[in-house]
């Protein structure tokens, strides 16, 4: 197990980064999870028989990120059985018939 540095000082692996910044690992045990925070790039290597439950959060704040991601890089989108830009289409239409308005008002507060 780990004990991470604060969110603010972990390193963001990105294309350009220092070739030197070297990934976090660790092992995950029986009872404890590990945070992944919003766009870290990451991998997962089960060492036994597991059982992963995961969660991608979308709020206001990051709302139109999400829709630009969904609609921008449908390859990078796993997990479910509509994908690429049918999947973008029908979380706006979501998005639109649960919170009218919204879209329309993060858009322009932009």
């Amino acid at each position: 197990s780990i004990h991470p540095p604060p969110h603010q000082s972990l390193p963001r692996h990105r294309r350009g980064h220092d070739a030197h910044t070297r990934p976090i690992e660790c092992v995950c045990r029986e009872g404890e999870l590990v945070f992944v925070p919003s766009g870290w790039w990451h991998v997962v290597l089960n060492l036994e028989n597991s059982i992963a439950i995961t969660q991608n959060y979308v709020s206001r704040r990051n709302l139109l990120s999400v829709l630009n991601f969904l609609r921008t890089r449908p390859e990078q989108v796993s997990g479910c059985s509509d994908q690429g830009a049918s999947l973008a289409r029908r979380f706006e239409d979501k998005i639109n018939d649960v919170f009218p308005g919204e879209l329309e008002k993060l858009t322009h507060a932009e």
